[in-house]
C-alpha cells in the first residue's frame, strides 16, 4: 500500500495552495520526523511566490495542512503514469526541507 498525501493551505486569504505526493508509510513517517526535528530549532517558512510565504510556528500547525490516505499500488501506478516523478517531486505545492 501507498499513501496519497495531500497538502492544502491558503496564503493570506488570497490564494489556495494545494499539492500532493505519493509516499510509502516509511517515507511519510520520515517526512514528519524531519519536520518535528526542524521545529525544535526554528519556525518554517514556505515560499509560494516571489514574495509570498506561509510561515508555520510549530509542527501541529504545519501538519494540520496535510491529509494522508491509503491508496492501492494500482492507484499509485496510475497517478505515477499521469504525473511524472510524482514520488520524487510531488505535484503542485508540497513543502520540503532543503
Amino acid at each position: 500500500m501507498k499513501l496519497l498525501v495531500k497538502y492544502d493551505s491558503n496564503w493570506a486569504d488570497e490564494m489556495d495552495i494545494d499539492g500532493f505526493k505519493v509516499l510509502t508509510n516509511e517515507q511519510w513517517e520520515k517526512y514528519q520526523q524531519d519536520f518535528k526535528k526542524h521545529f525544535k530549532e526554528e519556525c518554517y517558512s514556505y515560499y509560494v511566490g516571489t514574495n509570498e510565504e506561509i510561515e508555520y510556528s510549530d509542527f501541529d500547525e504545519f501538519i494540520s495542512d496535510f491529509k494522508a490516505s491509503e491508496i492501492t499500488n494500482e492507484e499509485a501506478a496510475v497517478l505515477e503514469k499521469l504525473f511524472d516523478n510524482l514520488s520524487t517531486y510531488g505535484y503542485g505545492f508540497f513543502p520540503e526541507l532543503y
